[in-house]
């Protein structure tokens, strides 16, 4: 999942009526950064939509994992965001 897909797919689950969710990506600095790590002024942006997003939500919590060990469940998350995209799932 790209980082410019986070909030989508929060919006997304909050909107389903999820309370918590579990975000897994393979951006170890994004990672870092949504659990409190110090970042580069780069994250800003989106550190604020995510975070901003995650108060909706009762339990939410982001880990990182290997791109390599990440595949399937990466073509996964684009499916289901490119049918976000296209209308309701």
């Amino acid at each position: 999942m790209h980082w410019d897909d986070i909030p989508k797919v929060e919006s997304q689950a909050s909107h389903l009526g999820i309370s918590k969710l579990l975000l897994a990506s393979d951006l170890q600095q994004l990672v870092k950064a949504l659990n409190g790590a110090p970042h580069p002024m780069k994250l800003r942006g989106i550190l604020h939509d995510i975070l901003h997003i995650s108060l909706t939500f009762a339990e939410i919590s982001f880990g990182f994992v290997k791109r390599k060990n990440n595949l399937k469940e990466d073509a996964l998350s684009k499916a289901a965001l490119n049918s976000i995209s296209s209308g309701p799932i």
